[in-house]
């Protein structure tokens, strides 16, 4: 089996210093709600909704073209995983947003993606979306300014971008509804932005091998907790890890975040499975693994060079989280 090689980056020569003026917005925003709230948390993504331990385990399942990096031998890493909400306030689970789920693999070690690194960890982080609703840095974060006062968002957005653009976006966002999280443990959660896989480019999902079963009840404010805290208590869960080849640059985009990778164009193969063991995540040793998790900093640029993230969202998100993780003085790589 072959796969494209094709792929490319295209890189603004002033592209770094509009993503660290973008990044010092999201980080002011940052530091305000954290000053309101007494205590540091994350720009995004702030409300966690359980943290577990875990194994992703490397088979044969690959092709042989795509087992490299991280892939290139059957073995078995530990993990960290952080299931989420998207947005940069702590509400309620019935509000709707972006879901996630965020793993640190650990034991992996080869040349990293940032000059200097030297921790022995590749994140993998997973929304429930396949393409970002916005195509690039700059509309995300005029979103994210412009929800601290949801009445004057589309005002503003149509300010910045125009009504055209701004239609588009909310298209897009209201699209988004369609990908509903009825469980964590149910769900798939999509990378929507491409990282290198040796010679190739790919986008990456985790794709849930357990069924829906009976309905969850979506009451009280924190029922997707409530859920798996029941599910791990009862079993092990396990998911897919899977991987879509990038196939030419109109179908497959690097550069464009918010255009989705269809299936139809390149089908997901799977690479790897994402196993989580019976374990009690209310109890005190799962409290203390949540509070580890909390501290720690999950970044797709903690990645080996041959799963570097690629395009300008992805490099936007390298500085925007690096200043993040500092301002809440998250703990060093362990």
């Amino acid at each position: 089996m072959s796969f494209s090689t094709d792929w490319k980056e295209t890189v603004d020569p002033g592209e770094k210093a509009r993503f660290e003026m973008l990044s010092k917005q999201i980080t002011d925003i940052q530091k305000r709600r954290m000053e309101r709230a007494g205590q540091p948390f994350r720009a995004v993504h702030r409300k966690a909704i359980a943290a577990a331990k875990a194994e992703l385990r490397i088979g044969n399942d690959a092709p042989e073209a795509l087992r490299v990096g991280l892939f290139k031998a059957p073995a078995t890493h530990a993990c960290w995983v952080r299931f989420s909400n998207g947005s940069g306030s702590h509400q309620a689970d019935r509000k709707q947003d972006v879901r996630g789920i965020a793993v640190k693999v650990f034991d992996v070690p080869g040349p990293k993606a940032l000059p200097g690194a030297q921790a022995t960890t590749q994140d993998f982080l997973a929304i429930q979306i396949p393409a970002t609703p916005f195509k690039n840095a700059e509309e995300f974060v005029a979103f994210v300014r412009g929800a601290a006062q949801p009445a004057t968002l589309l005002p503003k957005l149509v300010g910045e971008f125009g009504l055209v653009a701004t239609v588009k976006m909310v298209a897009k966002l209201a699209g988004t509804a369609r990908y509903k999280v009825d469980s964590f443990a149910t769900a798939r959660f999509f990378s929507a932005l491409p990282i290198r896989f040796g010679p190739y480019a790919v986008k990456y999902a985790f794709v849930p091998r357990q069924e829906a079963g009976a309905a969850v009840a979506h009451t009280g404010d924190d029922f997707y907790r409530a859920d798996l805290v029941k599910r791990l208590a009862a079993g092990p869960l396990l998911y897919d890890l899977k991987v879509q080849p990038f196939v030419d640059e109109k179908r497959t985009p690097i550069e464009n975040a918010a255009i989705e990778w269809r299936e139809s164009d390149s089908a997901y193969l799977k690479v790897a499975e994402l196993y989580l063991p019976q374990q009690d995540i209310a109890s005190a040793e799962g409290g203390a693994l949540a509070e580890r998790v909390e501290a720690a900093s999950f970044d797709p640029w903690h990645a080996l060079e041959e799963h570097r993230p690629l395009g300008a969202m992805m490099r936007a998100r390298g500085v925007a989280y690096f200043d993040s993780t500092q301002q809440r003085k998250a703990a060093a790589e362990p």
